[in-house]
């Protein structure tokens, strides 16, 4: 990195998290529009439904990209930097060819699968979410470009440009549901999904400097050892596939929910995803890099330190983060998502999904740091493992649940399935002698825990007596609870804001 200060952890982290500010931003905008021109209709089930397979499938092949490709990048370079460039280019021929099969099958059984997932949906239904499939399954070949791309910025530390791109996605959704909704209705988003994935494709094969068709060069191989490559992408697609069935599994749960419930999951899932997008995922992949190169040069202090310090960071973010969407969660989704066909009873009824996912919010945001370091110390069957049991306990946990509360029973068990990946990951890193918490960490919780508590109250009790109640004073509790936390924090644990600075990235 060129300046001193994006060569540490925190400087990629805070530029990956103002970046994302400015993208969840946009893509918080999105959903507005979203609740502004389908609310919880029917019709946009319907695109949840439809879309979700082919969505899924990028998200998949974009962990497994960054996941197989950034340590063996790490570890070429290492040994083999003579191999570095054809190792790339053979990694990006087996996800693009790999991606075209999938979308060939997908084009091909789109009617059997859409008749399987949703066995109980009527003709017309059942054939606007064919259409939705249909359309949004064309980007699974150019994510896969785009995940091979952001893999290989990431492993350079350019965390810049594949923030940047995903902008495009966004911008160009919102542009297609203001212009062609009016003509195209919900099909207005699957087509901005396609026409936003191939500008993302250009920008980054523009800042790779990738010759996208030294693909179709066959000579133009890797001469390294490509066996353990090609096994370790095996494995990872196995546990990012199955990671991701949850989404899948409430979804096939349509007909179980109230009209509208899927939607309310997908408005909460988004406010719960959005701190994750800012502050864990800008961490975690700010520390991937690092966490790879120290293993690979078994520099055990740096990788432990690393570690320890990022999930201390998770702990105090996350937990305040819960307090705020448990107890003020109600304005922030009125805030986000209520106007036009989005009404006051939508907000409570997502709110109330809101609240219960973000009890786990805290274990996942940990979760997502442990996860990281199975992929760097290639613990690939371990992780296979717990990710299996855990879709087993989201599966399960959704059929006890969901007559009884609906949507709701779905968020417990998503809460559920994730308290049970982070606990079980510490104690199996732990028992493999990875990573051992340090016993100060209940204390860290303990007093972070009151910290947040103590503030909320005051903070309740304060903007009470001087203000009504609205929106605006209930947006007003949120930021000055936030700005009382960091001042107590400050107070009695100054080092926990300043560990990152000490965590250096190569310049």
């Amino acid at each position: 990195m060129k300046s001193n200060y994006t060569s540490s952890i925190a400087g990629a982290a805070i530029f990956i998290t103002l970046v994302g500010i400015v993208g969840k931003g946009i893509g918080f905008f999105r959903e507005a529009v979203f609740a502004g021109y389908f609310g919880l209709s029917p019709e946009f089930d319907l695109y949840l439904v439809g879309a979700v397979i082919p969505i899924t499938i990028n998200t998949i092949i974009l962990f497994i990209a960054q996941n197989i490709l950034i340590p063996s990048y790490n570890n070429f370079k290492l040994n083999n930097a003579k191999f570095v460039e054809s190792f790339l280019y053979s990694q990006l021929r087996l996800f693009f060819f790999f991606s075209l099969i999938i979308f060939v099958l997908l084009f091909y059984f789109a009617p059997s699968i859409l008749k399987i997932y949703q066995p109980e949906a009527n003709e017309k239904y059942l054939q606007i979410s064919i259409n939705i499939f249909l359309i949004s399954s064309i980007t699974i070949p150019l994510s896969s470009i785009v995940a091979i791309c952001i893999s290989y910025l990431q492993a350079n530390y350019d965390f810049k440009n594949p923030a940047i791109a995903q902008l495009f996605l966004n911008i160009v959704i919102i542009f297609m549901i203001v212009v062609l909704s009016n003509t195209f209705n919900i099909y207005a988003v699957p087509i901005g999904f396609v026409i936003g994935t191939f500008f993302q494709t250009i920008y980054l094969l523009r800042k790779t400097k990738i010759n996208l068709l030294q693909i179709f060069n066959l000579n133009y191989t890797s001469n390294s050892p490509m066996s353990n490559s090609l096994k370790s992408l095996i494995w990872i697609f196995i546990i990012e596939t199955i990671g991701q069935f949850y989404i899948l599994a409430d979804r096939s749960f349509l007909h179980q929910v109230e009209v509208g419930g899927i939607a309310s999951i997908n408005y909460a899932s988004n406010i719960f995803s959005l701190p994750m997008q800012i502050f864990s995922i800008a961490l975690t992949t700010a520390i991937f890099p690092k966490l790879s190169e120290s293993y690979s040069q078994n520099t055990n202090d740096a990788f432990y330190n690393t570690l320890d310090k990022s999930i201390r960071i998770m702990i105090i973010i996350f937990l305040s983060i819960t307090t705020i969407f448990f107890l003020f969660g109600e304005p922030i989704v009125r805030l986000f998502f209520e106007r036009g066909k989005f009404r006051p009873e939508d907000t409570i009824t997502t709110y109330n999904v809101l609240k219960i996912l973000s009890i786990s919010i805290v274990f996942y945001s940990v979760y997502a740091v442990l996860n990281k370091v199975f992929y760097t110390t290639n613990m690939l069957l371990s992780l296979m493992v717990i990710t299996i049991f855990g879709i087993f306990i989201k599966i399960g946990f959704n059929i006890i649940l969901v007559n009884k509360y609906a949507q709701y029973g779905l968020a417990m068990s998503t809460s559920i399935t994730y308290i049970y990946f982070s606990i079980v990951s510490i104690l199996v890193l732990k028992y493999k002698k990875i990573y051992n918490p340090d016993p100060k960490l209940l204390y860290l919780i303990f007093i972070t825990i009151i910290n947040c508590i103590l503030t909320y109250y005051v903070v309740d009790i304060f903007v009470t007596l001087i203000c009504s109640k609205t929106l605006i004073s209930d947006i007003i509790k949120v930021l000055i609870f936030i700005l009382v936390f960091i001042y107590n924090l400050s107070i009695y644990d100054r080092h926990s804001w300043s560990y990152l600075n000490y965590l250096k990235l190569p310049k």
